[in-house]
């Protein structure tokens, strides 16, 4: 909407897989995003919108970055 450009909402959808680690702790180990967006859109304007939503992903922040967990008995 801010760039003036439309689109409708079957023409874009994201996906997530992820793997669990085969050693060790159980956890995630890996992530793959699958971004489809509208063909009609400059390769140079996909790259920025999938910039603009990795900057502003809490979730994917917290991954990429770790997180503290502190686990208190009460």
């Amino acid at each position: 909407e801010r760039d003036g450009i439309e689109v409708q909402e079957d023409e874009f959808s994201v996906s997530v897989s992820a793997a669990k680690a085969p050693e060790g702790p159980s956890r995630v180990e890996k992530c793959t995003v699958s971004v489809k967006l509208p063909e009609h859109l400059p390769t140079d304007y996909k790259k920025k919108l999938i910039t603009s939503a990795e900057r502003a992903c809490t979730i994917g922040n917290t991954l990429k970055r770790g997180v503290t967990i502190d686990t208190n008995m009460v």
